[in-house]
């Protein structure tokens, strides 16, 4: 049996164990999307001549940190507890519990927070014109920083093979997309440690990654970006991973205050794919109305890392996104996972969804989230193991409770 064909049976299995209510398909049948059926339509429509036309769409403005109240709904039946004398049961296997923060008033503290990358070129001055952009990119060195100005329609992909370099935006509103329909992948990067930061991207199509790909190992950096329409196709059987963007890395992924909307994968990850990362960090981002066959918003999968992945999301919206909000899955081991503070409105199937093979224990802390809750807690959050069972939670239930 291929790899490919074990994840798909597997995610099979996952689905089946999760009753898929029917006012969760009336709101499937109901949702409209901006993302056109038509591929033709979609990418001459965002050519770069509409570029400027999603502004107010695409602000830069986070998700706000204080929370509103959650929709009321009928009380469920309490949420099992763990006995630490007793013998687990499949259920509570999967969890170690963690200790809360004394005297914080709060589940788990907010990640410290980081100032923006300083955009200073290394290569000459901003860069305003397709061309330069090419011919500088191919010339960098380790640790350069190019800067870009305005809004840079390219022709052909622009790629980036140098070590700890840096593409960020010099000034004004920072715009990189397709000159022409249907379009292509923007930006491709082979180097370890890279760093993006402050620029807006649409119009790309790619078979991984719509607008950008990472393909190196190393700890690379994302903040301040925007994603809008992307689209990852297969080819040939391969790729159709990460509308927006695709990350494979054996390192670490951080992503703040980026923005994941409206893009398209016809395999995973509609926002965002990110496989074999030792560490995956989202912080106030945005994913919304992405949509893919699984894990349309944010979808992260590994077979690299024996001790599965250190994931972290805080703070993050995950907005009317087809296919889950936010879907991990694995050849190994379940992960360390925090996911606290954040929201999940109107995502088809489930908002988050953990699957599949397992170890003994889990490490999981989720806890002071809201969302939309489907009918029953597997519509809201499922965590599923091959030998332990199932755990699910609603929005803006706390595990551990405290």
């Amino acid at each position: 049996m291929s790899m490919m064909d074990f994840i798909q049976k597997s995610l099979l299995l996952c689905w089946l164990l999760s009753a898929v209510t029917e006012g969760v398909t009336d709101r499937r049948k109901q949702r409209r999307f901006i993302v056109s059926e038509e591929p033709d339509q979609l990418h001459e429509e965002s050519a770069f001549d509409l570029l400027l036309e999603s502004t107010d769409y695409f602000s830069m403005s986070i998700p706000v940190r204080t929370k509103s109240p959650v929709t009321s709904r009928p009380s469920p039946p309490p949420t099992p507890k763990i006995d630490p004398t007793s013998s687990p049961s499949p259920q509570q296997s999967f969890f170690t519990p963690a200790p809360t923060p004394e005297g914080s008033g709060r589940c788990l503290p907010p990640p410290d927070i980081a100032d923006p990358v300083s955009c200073v070129p290394t290569t000459g001055p901003c860069i305003a014109d397709a061309t330069t952009l090419k011919n500088v990119t191919d010339e960098m060195t380790d640790d350069d920083t190019v800067a870009i100005c305005g809004n840079v329609a390219t022709s052909e992909t622009i790629r980036i093979a140098a070590s700890r370099a840096t593409l960020c935006c010099g000034g004004g509103d920072c715009v990189l997309g397709s000159a022409i329909p249907p379009g292509h992948q923007i930006l491709f990067v082979s180097g370890r440690d890279f760093t993006l930061s402050g620029i807006r991207f649409r119009g790309g199509i790619g078979n991984r990654g719509g607008h950008v790909a990472i393909e190196a190992d190393g700890d690379h950096l994302v903040e301040d970006c925007g994603f809008d329409f992307g689209r990852a196709r297969q080819n040939d059987n391969f790729g159709g991973y990460g509308g927006n963007v695709f990350v494979q890395t054996r390192d670490s992924l951080t992503v703040r205050r980026s923005r994941f909307v409206r893009g398209e994968a016809s395999a995973w990850g509609g926002g965002l794919a990110v496989f074999d990362a030792a560490s995956l960090r989202i912080e106030d981002s945005l994913f919304e109305d992405n949509r893919a066959s699984i894990g349309a918003g944010l979808m992260t999968h590994w077979d690299v890392e024996p001790d599965g992945q250190d994931i972290s999301i805080f703070n993050t919206k995950f907005v009317r996104n087809l296919g889950e909000g936010f879907l991990a899955t694995n050849l190994g081991a379940l992960p360390s996972l925090r996911v606290w503070e954040s929201t999940f409105i109107d995502n088809a199937n489930s908002g988050i969804s953990i699957c599949c093979q397992d170890k003994d224990t889990y490490d999981a802390i989720l806890c002071e989230n809201q969302g939309t809750d489907g009918d029953n807690r597997c519509s809201s959050i499922q965590i599923y193991g091959e030998t332990s069972g199932t755990w699910c939670l609603f929005f803006d239930e706390n595990h551990p409770s405290y």
